[in-house]
């Protein structure tokens, strides 16, 4: 049974090549946590799947709602500015149908699921 337990943490004594990313919401856990912590760290990769199954329903949704009332052809004129980490977005005299689509987009965008486990320097 111990030589299972070695054989399942192997990568914990060896070097590994990481690659540096920023993702929103992501989830990093240091090397040396990971490998004194296992437990701990399949249930952060399983809340975090979970947060991003969430945001998954919730945003194709948002997504489904919006292509039906753009299809209905429900009317109106909605416009919003925003302004976030330097990036800027604008929208004029959209449906309300479209709006709904771009919140869905943004919502499983934002909620993506990105966990790692970090070399340590």
């Amino acid at each position: 049974m111990a030589d299972n337990d070695e054989s399942k943490h192997d990568h914990c004594n060896g070097p590994d090549e990481m690659e540096e990313t920023f993702i929103p919401m992501q989830v990093d856990v240091g090397e040396d946590f990971a490998c004194k912590n296992p437990e701990v760290v399949t249930e952060l990769s399983k809340h975090q799947l979970l947060y991003s199954m969430a945001g998954l329903i919730v945003g194709a949704g948002c997504m489904l709602g919006g292509i039906v009332l753009f299809l209905n052809g429900v009317t109106g004129s909605t416009s919003w500015t925003a302004k976030l980490l330097g990036a800027e977005s604008q929208l004029s005299d959209a449906a309300p149908g479209a709006v709904l689509f771009i919140v869905g987009v943004f919502v499983v965008l934002i909620t993506k699921y990105a966990f790692s486990v970090k070399k340590n320097v």
